[in-house]
């Protein structure tokens, strides 16, 4: 949810059945703003908070900016009291199989190590038996962890509305400040709604779902292409409201006020993906 709009965009969060006490998002929002001004980013978001165990810092509050690139130049920032902030750790790709494997929630400490059972492989030996190989627990730094996490809901499961980025001249890719809404019947399109990510899918193929493509805007994957196919819900309530729930990821929302430039996607939630999604489908 970008800050410049944050009071409107928590009214629609209020929508998805998530709210934020009023002295906590006066908190956030305010020191957002000066996090914007002392790291020079164009554009600010609050993406949300994750639950942990700890008594003194229940939640990891998360957010996230860019200076040019809205992906290149990305920063991510966690705060375990909604106004000091710390500059996420660089990720790690080989922590994020171990990331999946965590079974416990967050501690509420950054420096904690956890270790991880991995899911036990499997060897042949001379006579073709199968044998199962030792497992070693691996270790994982919680903040670690953390930047896994938001990763993971980034890429699989963060929205944005056709037309809200585009690429310029120079290519970069920035917000859109002339976005002004999708309308109903083009929101009943899940083909409309894009991943908030690089592109993993040809350019060709992502442009060829509408016959009015834009080449600056239309390149995105789009939620219509995630398997499995019915990894989210969708409903548009008698306020005009759009709500798109992930479904493998409980607790990550999309919210779009039809017609206007409000929308935003947030996560409420323990960190923990849904492992049972495909017998829910």
């Amino acid at each position: 949810m970008n800050v410049l709009n944050f009071r409107e965009n928590l009214e629609l969060m209020s929508h998805s059945g998530f709210k934020l006490k009023e002295l906590e998002a006066e908190l956030i929002e305010n020191s957002l703003i000066i996090l914007q001004s002392e790291n020079k980013l164009e554009n600010i978001f609050f993406f949300g908070r994750i639950e942990t165990t700890s008594e003194d810092a229940s939640y990891y509050y998360i957010a996230f900016g860019y200076t040019c690139d809205t992906f290149k130049d990305q920063k991510i920032f966690y705060s375990l009291n909604g106004f000091e902030w710390v500059m996420m750790p660089e990720l790690k790709t080989k922590l994020l199989p171990i990331t999946l494997q965590s079974r416990t929630l967050l501690t509420g400490d950054p420096m904690n190590i956890e270790h991880v059972c991995m899911i036990p492989t499997f060897v042949t030996d001379t006579e073709n038996v199968f044998r199962t190989c030792p497992r070693k627990p691996k270790k994982l730094k919680e903040e670690d962890r953390l930047a896994c996490i938001v990763h993971l809901l980034m890429t699989e499961s963060a929205i944005m509305p056709r037309g809200l980025s585009y690429r310029k001249v120079t290519r970069c890719i920035s917000y859109n400040p002339c976005f002004t809404g999708l309308n109903r019947m083009e929101a009943n399109e899940m083909k409309n709604f894009q991943l908030f990510r690089y592109p993993k899918n040809n350019r060709n193929y992502n442009l060829s779902k509408h016959d009015d493509f834009n080449y600056q805007t239309d390149f995105f994957d789009t939620i219509d292409d995630l398997v499995p196919r019915n990894c989210f819900s969708y409903q548009i309530n008698d306020r005009d409201v759009c709500l798109i729930r992930a479904l493998h990821w409980p607790g990550m929302t999309f919210v779009h006020k039809l017609n206007t430039k409000y929308q935003g996607f947030f996560y409420f939630g323990n960190g923990k993906r849904n492992l049972d999604l495909l017998f829910m489908t």
